[in-house]
């Protein structure tokens, strides 16, 4: 377990909005592709996606007033 301070969280979530656009991004650029069927070239985009939306659950998804300290578990949220 570690602490991440405070205004750290704040940071942390605002990369984490941008990972889950450029997942998106990634995914719909994938099924533009014409002849692309959704297979298990998608499994890691995916996964990207659920690891980062848990993370976001740990942390809140908005920010609090005041904004706190949260305690992750790094063991969990390793990739």
């Amino acid at each position: 377990m570690t602490t991440i301070p405070a205004e750290a969280v704040i940071r942390l979530r605002e990369a984490l909005y941008g990972q889950l656009g450029y997942i998106a991004e990634e995914l719909a650029s994938a099924a533009r592709t014409p002849g692309h069927e959704i297979n298990d070239e998608w499994s890691e985009p995916v996964a990207r996606f659920d690891r980062t939306c848990a993370l976001l659950d740990q942390i809140g998804w908005n920010e609090h007033d005041p904004e706190q300290d949260v305690e992750i578990d790094l063991d969990q949220h390793r990739k």
